[in-house]
């Protein structure tokens, strides 16, 4: 069972910090479907944390308590990554189980490229605050909403979520943790990545972040 899963993240995460530096580590705890099977994956908004009940908080948090204790002893901090499909599917949710579990090494990691698949996606001048001094790292990647529904993969600077408030918006926050520019579109991937490094590059210097 869940006690099993722990030890064995345990000695991982001993064994990863004996050969390399760690500093914050993306985690994720188990996915959570409607039970309804009937329901789209698609439907995120019917998954998640939108089906999740006290327990699903205090199963995750009794793991987590553990491996927030041992962060802390080896100096590194973890980040729940904000991802459709989990019980930390939005800012809100990820917030209530950092609260559950209250360790100053776990933290999350703000994914608004996933956030903005969801019908009533809240803004980034919410999330951020929101999370405040347990944002540890942030995912950037970008999307155009289609007329039809769902959303279509574009780059960094050309989709619907505004990057240089985002970047303002960590700045005005204090954030000084790691960013990730993410999953570059599909075709020449070396091409978009390297249209993405820039814009984001461009944007840093701009911010001062």
């Amino acid at each position: 069972g869940g006690s099993v899963e722990v030890e064995s993240a345990v000695a991982f995460y001993r064994l990863a910090a004996s050969r390399v530096k760690l500093t914050v580590c993306n985690i994720m705890s188990g996915s959570l479907r409607n039970p309804d099977k009937g329901i789209p994956y698609g439907e995120y908004q019917k998954h998640g944390s939108a089906v999740a009940t006290e327990n699903h908080y205090a199963w995750a948090a009794e793991g987590f308590k553990v491996l927030g204790r041992l962060a802390e002893e080896l100096g590194f901090r973890f980040a729940f990554e904000i991802h459709m499909g989990y019980l930390h599917d939005l800012p809100a949710s990820t917030k209530k189980l950092l609260d559950t579990i209250g360790s100053p090494a776990v933290g999350a990691l703000l994914a608004h490229g996933h956030v903005v698949y969801f019908p009533s996606a809240p803004a980034l001048r919410e999330s951020i605050p929101m999370l405040g001094k347990r944002l540890f790292y942030v995912h950037l990647k970008n999307s155009v909403g289609l007329r039809e529904g769902g959303r279509f993969p574009v780059g960094l600077g050309e989709g619907e979520i505004n990057h240089r408030e985002y970047l303002r918006l960590l700045k005005e926050n204090g954030f000084t943790g790691p960013i990730c520019v993410e999953a570059p579109r599909q075709g020449d991937r070396e091409w978009y990545a390297q249209q993405d490094i820039a814009y984001i590059k461009a944007l840093i210097h701009d911010v001062g972040l």
